[in-house]
């Protein structure tokens, strides 16, 4: 008896197996057709995976649009056939099977994924660990640490005192008065800013400069417009009623309004009085910072520095009433000497000193500070924060790291101009050059500061050159004022007592009058030499009198960016 022909499913699998070891080999990934036959058949009759197919992963390929292979008509045929492409389709794609823990998802479709290690939740990897260190650098400049560890360091000694002031008015409802007096990037906001972070009770901080408010009006309406921000709420309800009564009296809206915002109406200056006098029934203590308590004094009649004393000195502690405190900041120590005497009179006379670094070295220490800073937002960072001490140790032992801040200091010796340094080198570091270098700080420091007035003297003609260094010893001799003739003498002694030959220039001596004469015209034309008085025409060119804007060490620097021997035996030579 014949045997049945094969059933059109075992046919479309052996057929379907043919195309799937044939779409291996070239990595096509779109299944065909027939293949959800044989899904479909795999679902009814399921067979018992291998282990080492269940352990590996399933990987889709990626979608290629081609058509399906034909059914082989018999089962010959498709016996023949599928053996020796499924023998090459085991010896071309067999993929190397990846460890369990690599493969954690089955990657997307057409995309090439490599197994990257997990880091620990405290760890971070090199470029985050650098964001991260850029952040705390930044936040440190933000806020800068003490230099001094010492307790009876200036800032330390005003921080205890402002701090107990403060406390005295939040909890016991005081009326206190003072004057924070130290020279401009000594820490006096930092220092009142930290002193109102530590207050156990947030009050009501109103913050007004003598370089915006001008006056006294507009200081009031800067009051009352951060008082209405702080509670809510609009003060002097009269003030506000006149307002709203002129708005009613206008027939004709605006159309330029945007009636859909709030507006909170600001009292006249006459309310002055009556508004500094809510101070004290307010819901909360209340701290006026006066930023240039100098500028203040300086108003007419200071209405506003009386009505805040007075209102300060008449507080008295208890339940019925908050805490006035009024803390003036101002870099003039002779501040207190503009006040008048009603002024003075409410004034408590306490006056806190605060003091910027005294050494070149505290800078460095600032700098190592401020750098150094560990990052907050993980326990550990594993190598990243040693390596990063030893950068920064490393960039503060460069020598021209160190020129550069003895310089910086010996300039000015504001914190501030030192954060803006940091801050540039900060900003420039990057996965490619993570550590701080010496040039990056001279580069910082050359944009930082301010280009010399004089920088092309070198480029000058000869003749000029020798005017300016005649200008430099008259002005050495006691002659600052100076005329045409007074130098053109002085160029022409120094020619003839020359051991050498005088120096021609196009042809003609130095000495011989056109030359110098021309060249004089051109330092004039510079600017280099301005006139002390008014041209007269009664007057000759030769014997008007100028002063020099140049100065020695001006003239000295052209003069060896130059490299003229002769030149330079004159400058070093001692003034007759």
């Amino acid at each position: 008896m014949p045997s049945p022909p094969p059933s059109p499913t075992k046919r479309v699998t052996r057929a379907t197996r043919k195309s799937d070891d044939f779409a291996g080999d070239i990595h096509s990934a779109t299944p065909s057709p027939t293949k959800r036959v044989t899904r479909a058949t795999a679902k009814a009759s399921p067979a018992k995976p291998s282990p080492l197919k269940a352990s590996s992963p399933v990987k889709r390929r990626p979608p290629r649009a081609r058509t399906p292979s034909p059914v082989p008509d018999s089962e010959s045929e498709s016996r023949d056939a599928s053996p020796p492409v499924a023998s090459s389709s085991r010896r071309a794609s067999s993929p190397a099977i990846p460890h369990p823990e690599e493969c954690t998802s089955a990657p997307s479709a057409g995309v090439l994924e490599i197994p990257v290690p997990l880091l620990s939740p405290n760890k971070l990897a090199p470029q985050n660990c650098l964001d991260a260190q850029k952040r705390e650098i930044l936040r440190a400049i933000q806020n800068p640490p003490d230099v001094v560890d010492d307790e009876e360091s200036a800032n330390r000694i005003a921080h205890k005192q402002l701090s107990d002031l403060l406390k005295g008015t939040v909890v016991r409802g005081e009326g206190n008065s003072c004057l924070l007096l130290g020279p401009r990037g000594s820490g006096k906001t930092r220092i009142l800013n930290q002193c109102i972070s530590e207050l156990s009770e947030p009050p009501i901080v109103l913050r007004l400069s003598g370089w915006s408010q001008q006056s006294d009006r507009l200081a009031m309406r800067e009051i009352a417009y951060q008082l209405s921000q702080q509670t809510g709420r609009s003060f002097l309800a009269a003030a506000d009623d006149d307002e709203a009564a002129d708005e009613a009296d206008d027939d004709e809206p605006n159309p330029f309004l945007d009636t859909t915002t709030v507006t909170t109406s600001l009292p006249p200056s006459a309310h002055l009085p009556a508004l500094i006098s809510t101070l004290p029934t307010l819901s909360r203590p209340t701290v006026v910072v006066l930023d240039a308590f100098d500028l203040f004094a300086q108003h007419p009649r200071q209405s506003l520095l009386y009505c805040l004393l007075d209102t300060a000195q008449s507080c008295r502690g208890g339940a019925s009433s908050k805490g006035v405190a009024v803390i003036g900041l101002t870099t003039h120590v002779d501040t207190i000497n503009l006040l008048e005497k009603r002024v003075k009179s409410r004034f408590s006379g306490r006056m806190l000193r605060t003091a910027s670094p005294s050494q070149s070295q505290d800078w460095v220490e600032l700098t190592r500070g401020i750098l150094c800073s560990r990052i907050a937002e993980l326990d550990e960072t594993g190598d990243w924060q040693r390596q990063w001490e030893a950068g920064v140790h490393s960039f503060l032992q460069d020598k021209a790291t160190i020129v550069v801040l003895k310089e910086t200091f010996s300039v000015t010796k504001d914190v501030r101009v030192l954060a803006r340094l940091l801050t540039s080198v900060a900003t420039q570091l990057s996965p490619s050059a993570a550590f701080p270098t010496s040039a990056q700080l001279v580069s910082a420091a050359a944009t930082q500061r301010s280009r010399p007035r004089f920088s092309m003297l070198h480029a000058l003609p000869y003749p000029s050159l020798c005017l300016l260094i005649a200008c430099v010893h008259a002005s050495t001799a006691g002659h600052p004022i100076f005329t045409f003739e007074m130098l053109h003498e002085k160029v022409r002694d120094q020619i003839r007592l020359s051991a050498s030959a005088p120096v021609e220039v196009n042809g003609g001596s130095i000495g011989m009058p056109q030359c110098p004469r021309t060249a004089f015209e051109t330092l004039v034309a510079a600017k280099l030499f301005t006139p002390t008085a008014a041209p007269s025409a009664s007057l000759g060119k030769e014997f008007v009198k100028f002063r020099a804007e140049v100065s020695r060490e001006d003239v000295k620097r052209a003069v060896q960016t130059r490299g003229d021997i002769n030149l330079t035996k004159w400058l070093t030579k001692a003034t007759q």
